[in-house]
């Protein structure tokens, strides 16, 4: 019986062998197939790939220039053969530019020039701007370099080799290759970003585009010159405001002229004034110390509200597109 069963099985053992001799062509064919539709299909993916990629060029005018930079920027893609998608997606755009910076692999200006050829110059919605190529014509900044107090500027069509300002005081100048700060503020925050300046005229400054926007900390506060009316009182006490006026204002304090040489070092007041037609601010600030003959206070605002601050903030940044729009009217 033992006999018979071993048979039984040496017989099984033969007729999986032709069983797989059989399937195994159908098997290798069949790997075959798919293989190869696999491989038709990546070369129709990587054709309409390079299609893609040709119509893009062809609309954005692009030099081989632009194509080496394209090229260097795809190497930071996850697939360097699709590198069209740095042509129609600015956060993918942003992506590999951020990538190379940082390594070091090409600089500003040409990530700059290309972003602008690409029409990537509005960041995508609730985003802040990756670039200088993104702060909007007529865009109110404020300019810093060395111990000047900030200039208000305001910034001129865009060009894809550099950002240009058009400063406020005529009598300023900036030399060409010394190092300014420029900062700027959107509904996303304050930004900041310091560059060369490469070259101006009368009223208008040229500088090097710029792919380093930082966002300033709220504890990091700008003034300016600003003559807006202010009405001004004794803190915590009931009686007429008296109407005086700004000279500076920052988001942690402020420089007015002192009405009636009234007041004096450690007093405190209360502000008021309309940063807009729609709103007012009352302010307590301290005075901190007073100059040309007590007749200028300086003072620090005290503990506020961030969105006031922003309200503080807007005054530095906003007045300046109110000047541009009046020119313009004119």
């Amino acid at each position: 019986m033992r006999e018979g069963l071993a048979a039984a099985f040496a017989l099984n053992w033969w007729e999986l062998l032709i069983i797989i001799a059989v399937l195994a062509p159908i098997i290798l064919v069949l790997l075959w197939y798919s293989l190869r539709r696999d491989r038709e299909r990546e070369d129709r993916q990587d054709s309409e790939a390079q299609q893609r990629y040709q119509e893009l060029v062809a609309k954005h005018h692009l030099t081989p220039a632009d194509e080496g930079v394209v090229d260097r920027l795809s190497a930071y893609l996850n697939d360097p053969t699709r590198k069209y998608l740095l042509l129609q997606n600015q956060r993918m755009y942003h992506q590999a530019a951020a990538l190379a910076l940082d390594a070091g692999s090409i600089p500003d200006d040409d990530v700059s020039a290309l972003r602008f050829k690409l029409g990537f110059v509005v960041p995508p919605q609730g985003v802040r701007p990756y670039s200088t190529t993104q702060i909007p014509e007529g865009a109110g900044v404020l300019v810093l370099m060395d111990i000047r107090p900030p200039e208000n500027a305001t910034v001129l069509a865009p060009e894809p080799t550099d950002f240009r300002l058009q400063l406020e005081d005529r009598a300023i100048r900036y030399s060409t290759g010394s190092e300014i700060t420029v900062v700027y503020q959107n509904p996303s925050g304050i930004f900041r970003f310091t560059s060369d300046v490469t070259g101006h005229d009368e009223t208008n400054l040229r500088i090097r585009h710029s792919e380093k926007l930082d966002q300033i900390q709220r504890r990091n506060h700008y003034r300016r010159s600003l003559p807006l009316p202010v009405y001004v009182k004794a803190a915590y006490r009931e009686e007429r405001p008296t109407q005086s006026r700004l000279v500076e204002i920052g988001g942690d304090g402020a420089s007015l002229m002192n009405p009636s040489q009234r007041f004096h070092q450690g007093d405190d007041i209360e502000l008021t004034f309309h940063p807009s037609s729609d709103s007012t601010l009352h302010l307590v600030a301290n005075v901190l110390r007073t100059s040309q003959g007590n007749t200028v206070l300086h003072v620090k605002f005290g503990r506020i509200k961030e969105t006031t601050r922003d309200q503080v903030y807007n005054l530095l940044f906003a007045d300046t597109r109110k000047k541009q729009g009046e020119q313009a009217d004119r």
